[in-house]
């Protein structure tokens, strides 16, 4: 086995992980709204059930989830259904595992638009968007925005899009994570809009760390009060090291077998084989440490890696050599002699290995005579001096082939 594994501080989403770990940061960026997927609301909706959609594996505070529950209230929940009239999400006391909010807040419908909440899977995204939605029946108001799951790297983002607000003071939503419960800070990562205009902390692009479970961004038509279009909070999860990548032993097989790895299993992080060098072969499951290496239909060495990855931590490696031999030169040990027993002495004549090994053996006989060369095709045999048939053996090896 080549060594080439290493221990790589790298992480994500293990079990011992809360929301208080992730990092942050507020950018500008572009907002792209989706019209694939699945409307999942449309048209009217206020204090909608909750819509529970399947979803590929997302991490998040240590667990994978692959369902997810969508509230018309500008939030999604792990775990469990949020009630329909939950519109403070982060600092809830409710019994569902994990909250995004990207504007947790009464919500229902605009009065004009395209008005939706709809979600969609873009590559490694998972996007769900609220579209012309506004805070409950305010005049004139409407907002667009996203909550984007990143199923590679674990991070999530929320982005906003060009709003038109009330002017209304009440009403402000709450923006963030929080985990199995509300507990601030170990299970709230959470943003506050709250300053004083121009002060750090007056605007969306500024906003300033929660301080409670219950803090809020201020949402209404001052200046800064609102997002502007591509504002971007983006939460990234700590880094956990995947397990240690062991491809197991070298091996050496024959042409046309079946070889099977022995890599460890991955306890934190996924595991994935691949070939490296070597005529090519066939990898029957890439994703098992156990799987099956076919289409070994010719002799060399072939090199296989064991990748175990837990992104968006660097991954670690190992590789394993199989070495395939070609079947051993079919053995031919020669006509068989008659001699004189006076004598007791004869010289063999099998054939030369032009693959594998040659060794004489003997098998049967009056008594034990001397192969003086094992190894050659045409060794001497002395010490037959007692009458009889003597039976010897050539046979010609290249392990692990049949002989």
């Amino acid at each position: 086995m080549l060594a080439m594994a290493a221990l790589l501080i790298s992480a994500s989403l293990a079990p011992a992980q809360t929301v208080s770990q992730y990092s942050f940061a507020q950018t500008t960026g572009t907002y792209t709204t989706i019209t694939g997927g699945t409307a999942l609301f449309s048209t009217t909706f206020d204090d909608n059930t909750p819509a529970t959609v399947t979803i590929p594996g997302f991490f998040f505070a240590g667990t994978t989830y692959t369902t997810m529950f969508v509230s018309t209230n500008g939030f999604l929940t792990f775990g469990s259904v949020p009630a329909t009239t939950e519109y403070t999400p982060i600092s809830s006391s409710a019994s569902y595992t994990g909250a995004v909010s990207a504007f947790g807040v009464d919500l229902n419908n605009a009065a004009s638009g395209t008005q939706e909440v709809r979600w969609q899977q873009v590559g490694s995204e998972i996007i769900v968007q609220w579209r012309a939605v506004r805070r409950f029946n305010l005049s004139g108001e409407t907002i667009d925005f996203q909550i984007r799951l990143n199923t590679t790297t674990g991070a999530i983002t929320t982005i906003y899009a060009n709003s038109t607000p009330n002017a209304s003071t009440t009403n402000y939503p709450q923006v963030g994570l929080r985990g199995p419960n509300n507990t601030f800070a170990t299970n709230v990562n959470n943003r506050r809009v709250d300053q004083v205009y121009p002060a750090v902390g007056s605007q969306w692009s500024t906003s300033l760390a929660g301080t409670t479970n219950a803090d809020q961004c201020r949402y209404n038509n001052t200046s800064g009060r609102n997002p502007g279009n591509g504002q971007s909070y983006t939460w990234t999860p700590p880094c956990l090291p995947p397990t240690v990548a062991n491809a197991g032993p070298d091996q050496s097989t024959c042409v046309n077998s079946t070889a099977t790895l022995a890599a460890n299993t991955a306890t934190v992080g996924t595991g994935a084989w691949s070939q490296v060098s070597g005529t090519a072969a066939t990898i029957t499951t890439p994703g098992s440490p156990t799987t099956t290496i076919t289409g070994l239909t010719s002799a060399g060495a072939r090199t296989f890696r064991w990748t175990i990855s837990n992104s968006p931590c660097t991954a670690t490696t190992d590789d394993v050599i199989i070495t395939v031999n070609a079947p051993p030169t079919t053995a031919a040990a020669g006509n068989p002699q008659t001699i004189c027993a006076t004598s007791g002495s004869a010289t063999m004549a099998g054939n030369t290995a032009t693959t594998g090994t040659g060794a004489w053996s003997f098998i049967s006989g009056p008594v034990t005579p001397t192969i003086t060369t094992p190894a050659s095709p045409t060794s001497g045999i002395t010490g037959m001096t007692t009458a009889g048939n003597y039976v010897f053996q050539w046979t010609i090896s290249n392990a692990p082939c049949t002989a």
